[in-house]
């Protein structure tokens, strides 16, 4: 599977679950199943890199804006969400945070069966146990930030999760 039908199968998961993350991960399990299983383990391997890509010090900022507070685990959740959106929202949020506040809309920013997709589409597939890796040691990248002055980063997000509130 190249990224180019991985973004596909977001947009169309993304579009008939009507952004909805556990109809969502339904879609793409089951349509994944149809996939050969190497390219389930491909799916999952874009996953993982995409993850890792989005692993970043000015997205966890965002995140804990949304979330009103992000552990390691929040924030695994957020960029499955991020990624779960497509590729023109996970793009536009790597490029610039601030665009995440026109798609502030959901009560909860955070998509944990996203990750889990591939294995279960696999082990439906296959009836075998999923032989993919471990999640990697993604190394966090870009600028620290401050819990007491995040809001002031992204005063868009910030006024956005006021206004949803």
């Amino acid at each position: 599977m190249q990224r180019a039908e991985f973004w596909k199968l977001m947009e169309e998961s993304n579009q008939a679950s009507g952004g909805d993350p556990d109809l969502q991960a339904d879609l793409l399990q089951s349509w994944l199943a149809e996939y050969l299983p190497e390219e389930i383990l491909s799916f999952d391997k874009i996953l993982l890199e995409l993850m890792d890509e989005s692993y970043t010090n000015e997205l966890w900022a965002a995140a804990y804006i949304l979330n009103g507070g992000c552990s390691d685990d929040c924030f695994d959740y957020f960029r499955g969400w991020l990624i779960a959106q497509g590729e023109h929202a996970y793009n536009e949020a790597l490029r610039d945070p601030e665009t995440l506040a026109s798609v502030a809309t959901p009560d909860d920013w955070e998509f944990e069966d996203m990750l889990g997709v591939a294995m279960a589409a696999y082990e439906g597939r296959t009836g075998k146990p999923y032989p993919g890796a471990e999640r990697p040691a993604w190394q966090l990248k870009g600028e620290d930030w401050d819990e007491d002055t995040v809001e002031q980063k992204y005063p868009k997000l910030a006024a956005a999760v006021r206004y949803i509130d």
